[in-house]
């Protein structure tokens, strides 16, 4: 007969590999999208974005198995559960770690965004302003026909 317990455990662990695997696939995502900003290259940068987004969804749809997971972790203090608790504990160490610095790069990327559309909007607000400033100077004169000849 197996151990509910001991099943559950396995689960958890199990669900804690996958989870790690998806947020190192998050962090080279993050990077990529991190090396397209720099390149300003935003096709390509939707692209990962979308992609990104696929193991976000995959990540936050495991959630709630993982914490009926954790509930159920057994309580007990028999040395075979405590090695299982530390390695469940070095999961999600590591998983939260890995978290965090893929927040912190996109915290980045955004403020990197940001500057890049200010600076566009800046360059667009002076390309108006020199289009303007060029037809004022160059206004066409209207041609009066008042004292004109057959040939203009």
């Amino acid at each position: 007969m197996t151990n509910p317990d001991h099943n559950s455990t396995d689960r958890l662990m199990q669900m804690l590999q996958e989870l790690q695997s998806l947020v190192e696939r998050l962090s080279q995502l993050a990077q990529q999208q991190s090396e397209l900003i720099e390149a300003g290259r935003t096709e390509a940068l939707l692209s990962v974005l979308g992609l990104r987004q696929e193991v976000i969804d995959q990540f936050v749809a495991s959630q709630a198995e993982l914490a009926t997971l954790l509930e159920q972790l057994p309580r007990d203090r028999d040395p075979s559960s405590e090695h299982s608790r530390q390695q469940i504990e070095d999961l999600v160490e590591a998983i939260n770690g890995e978290l965090a610095q893929v927040m912190e790069r996109d915290s980045e990327d955004q403020k990197r965004l940001e500057s890049n559309r200010d600076r566009t909007k800046n360059e667009l607000s002076g390309v108006g302003t020199a289009k303007r400033a060029h037809h004022a100077y160059f206004k066409s004169k209207p041609v009066t026909t008042r004292f004109a000849d057959h040939q203009g």
